[in-house]
């Protein structure tokens, strides 16, 4: 009687198992990106602006069960920071903006903490996460700068609901800066630079041109006079020659200075003017107009 009885108590146990299990009613997750690439596009790096940018998330539920995970950022085994292949790397953060929290993987991993807010969506639905990625460091020039890592959705026991990958980074626009330092006065826009009572040889002018670039560049320089400074409404003029960076350019065409280099540059380049023979001129007030461009090369 015992053993029919035990027998019926096993049996019944093997019917009821499979309705405690309920395997249909289980988070099913996926990870949908707008963009697989969240790139800081079109950067200038002589600009005010905050190198940052905004990415979204849509975390999708088609399961039957609520789902409850943390989203980690992982790196893909790579020191942690944005690189170009070489040379230095820019530090970075990522932000959770529907969590609250610093989601940077810093040591290769977003830290996991028990505060930080979980995302939590009920049976066929979504919730789209919105990321800030903000770029810090100093710029060493020009390029993409980029790190790829890995989105994993977490649930409480550490096991992966989800996965997907995306590169995060910056685009540094190739671009230059020119100005001027020393003994001028500015007038609507334009430097003028008084070369005192002309004399030849070397006049005693403390000036230099500035440039910041995002890598090697080419400065021209182009003269209305070609080259000659002119006393107003006659024809007596005075050549010179001017001597940047102790290069002698001759202004009767358009002369370059170019500065080679791979990587950020950020030069004070000595500026002198080489003043012709003044012998036998008329006085006057003579004077030139010189443009001066730069371009990366």
């Amino acid at each position: 009687m015992s053993k029919a009885l035990f027998s019926a108590l096993l049996l019944a146990s093997a019917f009821t198992t499979p309705v405690w299990a309920k395997p249909d009613e289980s988070c099913k997750l996926r990870i949908d990106a707008t963009q697989g690439q969240w790139i800081i596009s079109g950067y200038d790096a002589f600009s005010d602006s905050p190198a940052i940018g905004s990415f979204d998330l849509t975390f999708v539920n088609s399961g039957e069960g609520a789902c409850r995970f943390l989203p980690i950022f992982q790196t893909d085994g790579s020191p942690f920071g944005l690189t170009s292949g070489n040379g230095p790397t820019l530090p970075y953060s990522l932000f959770d903006l529907y969590g609250g929290y610093d989601a940077t993987p810093i040591g290769g991993r977003t830290l996991r903490t028990v505060n930080h807010r979980r995302v939590e969506i009920a049976p066929h639905a979504q919730q789209i996460v919105r990321y800030t990625l903000n770029v810090g460091g100093t710029i060493p020039g020009d390029g993409l700068f980029k790190q790829r890592l890995a989105i994993i959705a977490e649930d409480d026991n550490g096991s992966a609901l989800a996965e997907r990958s995306v590169n995060v980074g910056i685009h540094v626009l190739p671009s230059a800066t020119l100005g001027l330092a020393g003994a001028f006065q500015r007038h609507n826009g334009q430097a003028d630079i008084d070369l005192g009572e002309l004399q030849t040889g070397i006049a005693a002018v403390p000036l230099a041109l500035s440039v910041q670039s995002t890598r090697g560049y080419t400065l021209a320089f182009k003269s209305l006079n070609a080259g000659n400074l002119r006393l107003s409404g006659a024809e007596w003029k005075i050549p010179y020659r001017l001597i940047v960076d102790g290069q002698l350019l001759d202004l009767g065409a358009e002369s370059l200075y170019t500065k080679r280099a791979s990587s950020m540059r950020r030069d004070s380049l000595p500026v002198a003017f080489q003043i012709g023979d003044v012998s036998g001129k008329r006085a006057g007030t003579y004077s030139d107009l010189v443009t001066v461009t730069v371009s990366v090369d």
